[in-house]
């Protein structure tokens, strides 16, 4: 998702990477940075006081034992206590794909490029990180025919399992559940049976690179939305409500459902109903993540903020 449409330049200017913090504010306890004027400390959250000395260019939360800091340019990692595990060096710094506690450096050395990698729980070094396979692609396949409606069929057996008969099917998921559209929207299981009424004229979801990705939706009808959970569909829909989430995937926040947008502010739909205290100018897409004005928070499981960046 885009960082907001004026907001780009000021990623750019933030002097951290936005990313990074986004997947490492998961593992945020009672030692955290905290940043102003370009400047970091670490805090102890229960007193407000430093937890040890030590300034940073940028600084990230701890993941555990270790932490990953800037200083002059240079990347190192600090201990608990402020404690070098790694002195800062000229490096590039980027976390995998999917072990956001593995941080790994790289850098040119006699004029080829050094990979190095610390695990950030362990406070251990390795020599190089194995990347993950990508998942496996789906079992299942829409498909069309001729000119005609849409049926599904089984990639591994070449089977025919719904007929072509829909005019559009927008995803078939891995718990069996087919969403399908005549006039109107519903969902089918594989043998063609009606789970949810094709009554809805709308529809919004977030999957990943496959649309088994995606476990909850949204569909629409009479002002309201209502969610399901897709693999559990027997409990019916699982909240209605007038907010329309754009984000339905990911979201760290404990019971948190979805991310929605009302004017020009963003906010986190609950599943119990509520909603944030605070609307906000963007919110990442893990729900971890706030901007009010330049200043950046880190949002907590029981709703409140915690000012990471105070511009």
């Amino acid at each position: 998702m885009s960082f907001l449409g004026h907001s780009q330049d000021l990623r750019s200017t933030l002097p951290f990477d936005l990313t990074i913090l986004e997947r490492q504010a998961i593992y945020a306890d009672d030692i955290m940075p905290k940043g102003k004027a370009g400047k970091f400390i670490y805090i102890n959250t229960k007193t407000g006081k430093a937890a040890f000395k030590g300034i940073y260019d940028s600084a990230y939360p701890f993941v555990k034992n270790a932490a990953v800091v800037v200083v002059d340019g240079k990347h190192g990692i600090i201990d608990r206590t402020g404690k070098w595990l790694v002195k800062p060096f000229v490096c590039a710094f980027v976390l995998p794909s999917y072990e956001d506690y593995i941080a790994i450096f790289r850098s040119a050395v006699n004029n080829s490029e050094g990979e190095f990698t610390y695990n950030l729980r362990s406070k251990k070094a390795n020599d190089g990180y194995i990347y993950c396979e990508k998942a496996a692609g789906p079992q299942h396949y829409f498909f069309k025919d001729g000119k005609g409606p849409y049926g599904v069929k089984n990639l591994v057996e070449n089977k025919i399992l719904i007929k072509p008969q829909y005019d559009s099917i927008y995803g078939i998921y891995q718990s069996g559940a087919v969403l399908v559209r005549t006039k109107n929207i519903g969902i089918v299981n594989l043998n063609n049976e009606i789970i949810v009424p094709l009554e809805y004229d709308n529809i919004t979801r977030r999957g990943g690179n496959y649309p088994m990705a995606t476990k909850i939706i949204g569909l629409h009808k009479n002002n309201t939305w209502e969610y399901f959970d897709l693999t559990n569909l027997k409990q019916g829909s699982i909240l209605k409500s007038t907010h329309k989430c754009y984000i339905l995937e990911g979201l760290a926040l404990k019971d948190a459902l979805g991310i929605y947008k009302e004017g020009n502010k963003y906010n986190i739909l609950f599943k119990d109903g509520s909603t944030l205290p605070t609307a906000y100018d963007w919110i990442s897409d893990n729900g971890l993540i706030a901007i009010n004005n330049g200043n950046v928070y880190i949002l907590n499981n029981d709703k409140s903020a915690y000012l990471y960046y105070e511009k």
